[in-house]
């Protein structure tokens, strides 16, 4: 997703509007600290976000399409990146890039959580984009529920 233009990014299309929390944020909420300075990668139209906000956590959205902001000078500067959904709707060779910008945003001890979608949906093209099954095989998953999984990633 860094180094991408809006134009590259049709991912976009998948993002969804909602007046709550995605159900993965609902289930890692609790154990977030509210000192904490949070990322949500790939925040999409910012539903999580503004969540978070409106209880008073401190959170940055990023997303090349809907919020571009620059996080070039904040390596090692976030205590926790939360990061829903955003894997299913990548082709899998970013998949690892992506995991990286991930990694590089956390400060040392910090933690990030990945969610992926384990509902039934059509894998490949669609007419709201292109979506696949992911697994991590590299991090140990957090909680799976039926609907999505979230993976513990930790520096």
């Amino acid at each position: 997703m860094v180094g991408l233009t809006k134009e590259e990014v049709s991912s976009y299309k998948t993002a969804i509007a909602r007046t709550g929390p995605s159900a993965p944020l609902r289930h890692i909420e609790s154990i977030i600290d509210k000192n904490s300075l949070i990322l949500d990668y790939g925040c999409g139209k910012g539903s999580d976000v503004a969540y978070l906000k409106s209880k008073g956590f401190n959170v940055d959205g990023y997303d090349p399409y809907y919020s571009d902001i620059d996080l070039s000078g904040k390596n090692s500067y976030y205590d926790v990146v939360i990061c829903n959904y955003v894997l299913n709707v990548l082709d899998a060779s970013m998949e690892e890039q992506v995991l990286c910008n991930i990694l590089s945003k956390l400060k040392d001890g910090g933690r990030a959580y990945v969610s992926v979608r384990r509902d039934s949906f059509k894998e490949g093209v669609t007419p709201r984009g292109y979506q696949r099954y992911v697994y991590l095989s590299d991090y140990p998953s957090f909680e799976k529920k039926g609907a999505f999984e979230i993976y513990f990633i930790s520096k």
